[in-house]
C-alpha cells in the first residue's frame, strides 16, 4: 500500500514538472523601426511548437499612409523579440519583461474618406510616392506624413 502511494505521488511530481517544461504561452512582439507599425503574437505552445496562435495587428498612421499612397513599408527594420513566457501557463519566467513598452495614440480619425484623399493625391501627384519612399521609409523624415496629409486635405 505504501509502495502504491509512493509510485502516485512521484508520477504526480514527474507529470508537474513535465507540464511546467512542455507548456507555455508566450507573447512576441513585432516592431518596424521604418514604419512604427506592431503586432503582438500570442502563442500557445506543447513543447515550444504553436498549438494556438494570435495575433494583433497595430497599424500606424505611417504604415496608413504608406498603403494609401501604394507604397507599403516593406518592413526591412523590423524587430522580433519575445516579451513574455508563462510556463505551465501560470509562472511568468525566462523572459518577462513588465512594464509599458509602447503608448498608442487615438487613430480613430483615419476613416475611409482620409484613405481616399490620400489615394487621390497619389493618383494627381504620382512623385509623391518616390518622395514619400524616400523620405520617410529610408531617410527617417516622419514630418513629411505630416505634410502630406495636409496637401491631401485630411489634417
Amino acid at each position: 500500500m505504501k509502495q502504491k502511494k509512493i509510485i502516485a505521488i512521484s508520477s504526480l511530481g514527474f507529470l508537474t514538472a513535465i507540464w511546467f517544461v512542455a507548456v507555455d504561452w508566450s507573447w512576441f512582439v513585432f516592431e518596424c523601426h521604418d514604419c512604427g507599425c506592431f503586432k503582438d503574437v500570442l502563442k500557445y505552445r506543447v513543447f515550444e511548437i504553436p498549438v494556438h496562435e494570435t495575433i494583433l495587428e497595430h497599424q500606424s498612421v505611417t504604415q496608413r499612409v504608406g498603403i494609401d499612397l501604394g507604397v507599403p513599408c516593406p518592413h526591412e527594420r523590423k524587430e522580433y523579440w519575445h516579451k513574455h513566457r508563462h510556463r505551465g501557463l501560470c509562472i511568468c519566467a525566462d523572459p518577462c519583461i513588465n512594464g509599458v513598452y509602447r503608448l498608442a495614440a487615438d487613430d480613430g480619425w483615419y476613416t475611409d474618406g482620409v484613405s481616399t484623399k490620400i489615394a487621390d493625391l497619389a493618383l494627381k501627384e504620382p512623385h509623391v510616392r518616390s518622395e514619400y519612399s524616400k523620405r520617410v521609409l529610408q531617410e527617417h523624415q516622419y514630418e513629411f506624413v505630416k505634410t502630406i496629409l495636409e496637401k491631401a486635405g485630411a489634417y
